[in-house]
């Protein structure tokens, strides 16, 4: 309910609406997190547990750094397999992790819910163990589009649903989610008519 409300902000859409699949909540029900109160007598000390549940959620996730070290994050990923009528990609890939940090750096929920190394790199790496080295897209999407696995679309599809999907939620001027070309340039020769 609330945290899916809040997953739908746009930036967090960016990765919880794009093609993560819905985990099972960490919590198994609103009371672990939320005291429920039956009547007006309950509010102070219910405010006053609530309190110090939020002061501990807080101050967990200020004593974790939630993201590897700019040392263990690559500055660019080249993307170039698919490299026959463009140039690689090359993806800023610690500015984009950077982004994704800031945009969730002053609220107290993803604070809570992003406090494991590694949990904001799902958003791309969706299906991947939580791991400072994930396996390379092609590992699980390498076979081209397989009609009856429509939910495991080839490494082409692949790529430019979870990039584009994320562009037109951020709202993205530059590179614009259908600027081919902001993001690799077309190969010599392969000049396309338009």
């Amino acid at each position: 309910g609330c945290h899916d409300a809040r997953q739908s902000k746009p930036k967090c859409a960016a990765c919880h609406a794009s093609l993560i699949p819905k985990r099972t909540p960490i919590t198994t029900t609103c009371t672990d997190c939320h005291v429920p109160m039956k009547n007006a007598g309950e509010l102070t000390a219910a405010a006053a547990d609530m309190q110090q549940l939020a002061e501990n959620l807080y101050q967990s996730s200020r004593r974790r750094e939630i993201v590897y070290s700019d040392e263990d994050i690559p500055e660019k990923v080249t993307i170039g397999i698919l490299s026959d009528q463009y140039e690689p990609a090359i993806l800023p890939h610690r500015k984009i992790v950077r982004t994704l940090l800031a945009n969730i750096r002053n609220d107290n929920l993803a604070a809570s819910f992003h406090r494991e190394k590694g949990t904001v790199c799902q958003g791309c790496h969706h299906n991947s163990p939580v791991d400072l080295k994930p396996p390379a897209c092609a590992s699980c999407h390498g076979q081209p589009f397989n009609q009856n696995n429509p939910l495991r679309p080839g490494l082409k599809g692949a790529y430019h649903q979870q990039c584009m999907n994320c562009h037109q939620i951020l709202k993205l001027a530059k590179p614009a989610a259908t600027a081919c070309t902001d993001c690799h340039a077309e190969k010599q020769g392969n000049k396309i008519a338009g």
